[in-house]
């Protein structure tokens, strides 16, 4: 009975305590763009009350609107820095810091187009106290250029 009682606290805390810790992928100025834009920006951060002790990596992936594309990173941002997978400068400007509380991934993206309209997926990886041990975050959005 007294395992039973355990695995119930572990369910429990994983459906309502683990929910409320989120990372957040914020777009600006929208993610509804009208052609001739200048700049789109994607950040990439755990929320406030992400509960890391420890920011190890945090990725920006993107995923075409085309149906079953899959979901690629483009950018990472690790102990090593930032590593950018097929976005070259100077159209796309990427910048981050793994210090908490205010750590974040950003990618600025210059005159967006066609090609940038896609789902985004922010994810961030982090230590969780007390027990040092890894969890995930992630959230994600669609940007939609009109033309």
């Amino acid at each position: 009975m007294c395992g039973k009682y355990i695995l119930l606290l572990v369910l429990i805390y994983t459906a309502i305590i683990q929910d409320a810790k989120a990372a957040k992928l914020t777009i600006t100025p929208s993610q509804n763009l009208q052609a001739g834009a200048t700049s789109l920006t994607l950040r990439c951060s755990p929320d406030s009350n992400s509960g890391y002790a420890e920011l190890l990596t945090i990725d920006i992936a993107k995923r075409t609107l085309v149906q079953n594309s899959l979901s690629m990173p483009i950018a990472i941002l690790d102990r090593n820095g930032v590593n950018r997978i097929g976005i070259p400068p100077p159209k796309y400007r990427v910048t981050g810091s793994l210090a908490l509380p205010r750590g974040f991934l950003q990618i600025v993206i210059h005159h967006p187009d066609g090609h940038d309209a896609a789902e985004y997926r922010c994810l961030t990886l982090g230590k969780f106290p007390p027990i040092v041990r890894s969890g995930v975050l992630k959230d994600s959005k669609n940007v939609t250029i009109h033309t």
